[in-house]
């Protein structure tokens, strides 16, 4: 540098003294600097620190007009054009500068920097090996060696790397961050939790450790422990949109949506445009219990509105693909479900925007031809193959199926596996597991070639539904996991269970459908036994509506307050399976309704946290009652609770998803005294069995004479193999051939 002051004045920038270091620059360029371009080149970088890009960028263009080829010129250019969005221009200018210093690894370094931040990591790759063999051994170099490792998908040279910097570099919190993002990839969720953790030892405001901390709390089902990660962050960056996103989804995947939505407000707060909060927000209801009908019914009327807002936008640039994916993978109408009576109608409109976007952002699938198969190839897919109630439902479905005549692969995308997960495993010609990658399930299911795709369940789990509405296989059908129709062009068939479907039914499907005898399902006995409820009339009756939170829909506040007014000693007991808020605010609403009917929830009403298997079998031993709920009517709930003989009171309406525990009751022959006409009728019979334990113990007989009835039933493998067989062979499967 020509004029002993430019050290001064970078001093002074190093230690941000931005108006000072201006002055001093102005100075020594006043005092004859004007044909040095060191002073212009050193303003341009202070006037860029300031947030003043236009008066940098004369600043820095004025430098190298005195000297096109000034190094520290061309990099101040190389990093304003950076911050201006011209990548092409910061390229050229650290390509100059490699041709003037082709050994320099500073050079190198940062024009692998740029390529990673450009989406090029091969050859971002190159620059960084060329940085590395002119100096092995700076750990900075080694480091975005490892980064760049990671970008190519290389990950297990990553790790290899960071493996090696956290023995010669353990001091170094980046190091361990690095390990954990290679972690992640690799799928060593322990290891990546393990790196995580380090980094923060070191430093324990580090932003990208809390957030890999964060990400593996989250995929070990640590919920707690993401909310807390996700919080520090927001003390160190206040305005981390990241971390109020991440705030939101680990309350909505507990399904306490109030906090969740006001996360999401602070999101859009922050950037009105983040694509995957406007999703979250246009498909989630306020709270995960509506405050009352009304409140329901304007929840079903804004996400209308939102969809009617997303589909006017058109087709995404490319640019927003990658938050098209991020947002429908993570959320979806799943609520909506729960707050209307007849699905079909937004079940079209929301499927034909999905598969126009699905289009948009993924192209249609390029199957591979099949060949010729002495036995046709069936692909099963769920996220919910463990002891989920899918899993309960169809396990033996599929297990009982005939496999000299079908190839059976089954492919899980969930996190969680169990032994139940282990007898399909060991069932299966083919067993894979695909977890939370979008992309890799479309992929794995193209490789799979399988001449039927059939889901278990579409509605639940939002990446499904979008690899769901591509054309993947020749015939594509969907089990009644989640007994909704999908509104999808791509779904052929909906395999529903004939008992549980009204006539015409088929009415309520945008997909053609196959019944599949009785129950549809073939669940196993419960295996634990509690203990037998006393018969002692003088005991209070006691209750149940055992249902997860978003079927408690504001109708059954009046229906439990009209119980509970009649039989002032009832109690009742509720397990929405939801977080300890969403549990308070539900108490509070419910308590309201009790109030208006002149009852006290006090003293009887219970509701339960999350429960084990072992906890709530214990607990169905204290009941003497089983309310189905109404709208949505309880699947397993009511198989569980009729194995034990526990009477169940239902509601049913049109749709299947509200029959359920109907067609359980007519299997019983007991739906004369157990099935209700409207809702005076279901309140009279729910007080007549409170107060009668004669009633109860007459009908827990013959409930548990005949419960053999509702379980294990082979004719629906069989009735699914035909279908199987005949959509194989592009025949009709309603018709006998």
């Amino acid at each position: 540098m020509s004029d002993p002051r430019i050290a001064e004045a970078v001093a002074l920038l190093q230690a941000g003294n931005l108006s000072a270091a201006e002055s001093l620059c102005l100075a020594i360029i006043a005092a004859g600097g004007l044909g040095d371009p060191a002073p212009h080149a050193l303003l341009g970088r202070v006037q860029a620190s300031a947030g003043r890009l236009q008066d940098a960028r004369r600043a820095v263009d004025t430098a190298l007009r005195i000297d096109p080829d000034h190094r520290l010129s061309l990099l101040e250019d190389a990093e304003l054009a950076r911050r201006e969005r011209d990548p092409l221009r910061a390229e050229r200018s650290l390509r100059r500068l490699l041709q003037l210093e082709p050994d320099n690894p500073r050079f190198w370094a940062n024009l692998a920097g740029l390529l990673l931040g450009l989406g090029r990591p091969a050859q971002a790759r190159e620059a960084a090996a060329s940085a590395l063999g002119r100096d092995p051994q700076r750990p900075e170099l080694l480091m975005l060696m490892a980064d760049t490792e990671h970008a190519a998908g290389d990950h297990a040279s990553a790790m290899a790397r960071w493996r090696a910097l956290s023995t010669t570099h353990p001091q170094l919190a980046r190091v361990w961050v690095g390990l954990g993002r290679a972690a992640e990839r690799l799928g060593d969720e322990r290891l990546a939790s393990l790196a995580f953790t380090g980094a923060l030892d070191r430093d324990p405001r580090h932003p990208d450790a809390l957030r890999g901390l964060a990400r593996a709390c989250l995929s070990s089902q640590d919920r707690a422990g993401a909310l807390s990660a996700n919080q520090r962050l927001l003390e160190v960056q206040p305005d981390a949109v990241d971390a109020w996103y991440a705030i939101a989804l680990a309350h909505w995947q507990e399904h306490d949506l109030a906090p969740a939505m006001t996360a999401l407000h602070e999101v859009l707060r922050r950037d009105r445009q983040h694509l995957p909060a406007r999703w979250a927000v246009a498909n989630l209801p306020p709270d995960t219990m509506h405050a009352d009908e009304a409140a329901m019914q304007a929840y079903v009327e804004r996400y209308l509105l939102s969809l009617a807002a997303f589909d006017a936008l058109g087709d995404p640039p490319a640019a927003d693909h990658p938050a098209v994916l991020a947002a429908v993978s993570m959320c979806n109408n799943f609520y909506v479900h729960y707050a209307v009576a007849d699905s079909l109608a937004i079940q079209r409109r929301s499927g034909a925007l999905l598969t126009r976007l699905v289009h948009a952002v993924s192209g249609h699938a390029q199957l591979p031809p099949r060949p010729a198969r002495a036995r046709a190839r069936v692909l099963f897919v769920s996220s919910f193959l463990y002891q989920h109630s899918v899993g309960k439902l169809f396990e033996r479905v599929i297990t009982g199926l005939d496999r000299e005549h079908l190839d059976i692969r089954i492919l899980s995308c969930g996190t969680t596996q169990d032994a139940l997960t282990a007898r399909l495993a060991a069932f299966a010609d083919g067993f894979g597991v695909c977890r939370r990658d979008i992309n890799g399930l479309r992929q794995r299911i193209i490789d799979e070639a399988p001449d039927v795709l059939v889901w278990l369940d579409l509605g639940m789990d939002p990446m499904l539904g979008w690899v769901a509405a591509q054309r993947l296989a020749p015939v594509q059908c969907v089990l009644w996991g989640h007994p909704v129709t999908t509104g999808l062009d791509n779904i052929d068939w909906f395999l529903t269970a004939d008992a549980m479907e009204r006539a015409g039914g088929e009415a309520d499907y945008s997909e053609q459908v196959f019944r599949l005898p009785g129950l549809g399902c073939r669940f196993a006995p419960p295996q634990d036994s509690p203990a037998p409820r006393s018969a002692d009339s003088a005991m209070p009756p006691v209750f149940a509506m055992p249902q997860t939170v978003f079927k408690l829909t504001p109708v059954h506040d009046g229906v439990l307050a009209q119980i509970a007014a009649a039989i002032p000693d009832a109690r009742f007991e509720l397990v929405p399976g939801s977080s300890e808020g969403a549990r308070g605010r539900l108490r509070q609403r419910i308590a309201a309704g009790f109030a208006a009917a002149g009852a006290s929830a006090e003293r009887v009403l219970m509701i339960h946290p999350p429960l084990e298997p072992a906890q709530w079998f214990e607990l169905l031993g204290r009941f003497d009652v089983n309310l189905d709920p109404i709208g949505w009517s309880g699947g397993v709930t009511s198989l569980e609770m009729l194995w034990y003989g526990i009477p169940t009171l239902t509601l049913p309406g049109r749709s299947m998803r509200s029959r359920h525990t109907l067609a359980m009751l007519r299997l019983l022959q007991v739906d004369d005294r157990l099935v209700a006409t409207d809702i005076d009728d279901y309140v009279a019979k729910a007080v007549a069995l409170g107060r009668s334990p004669r009633l109860r113990a007459e009908l827990r007989g013959v409930i548990t004479e005949r419960r053999h009835r509702l379980y294990d039933d082979p004719q629906v493998s069989a009735a699914l193999q035909g279908f199987l067989i005949a959509v194989a062979a592009g025949r009709d499967p309603r018709i006998q051939h």
